[in-house]
């Protein structure tokens, strides 16, 4: 094969090497976006939290897709918690706002992300 006019160009400009590094990108931020669910389920744990915010018929409320995904990734990572027992008949009102907003901040990364 016969390359035609600028065609060697634009083997050579840069442009698969742009896309490789995009796409590596897109991985590793992907990656992040799984390991920032994971985090926030393990600090919940460390701090004995209830699993009660990551509530599907709550999240709903505010159908945002990324925040939807990620508590029903919480629920998901908390599923065979036992801490989460503790809270039946606890007296404490609330967990930290960081903690409690987690599927509204991932979720609009995730968000941000998909677009």
């Amino acid at each position: 094969m016969k390359l035609a006019a600028k065609e060697g160009l634009s083997l050579i400009n840069g442009t698969q090497l742009m896309t490789a590094i995009g796409c590596m990108n897109i991985f590793r931020a992907k990656n992040i976006l799984k390991v920032a669910d994971i985090a926030a389920a393990a600090s919940l744990e460390a701090v004995a939290g209830s699993h009660i915010p990551f509530n599907e018929d709550i999240i709903l409320s505010r159908p945002y897709r990324g925040a939807l995904d990620s508590a029903s990734n919480m629920r998901s990572l908390l599923r065979k918690s036992k801490i989460n027992q503790s809270h039946k008949n606890c007296p404490k009102v609330q967990d930290a706002y960081s903690l409690r907003c987690v599927p509204q901040v991932h979720g609009a990364v995730r968000d941000v992300f998909s677009f």
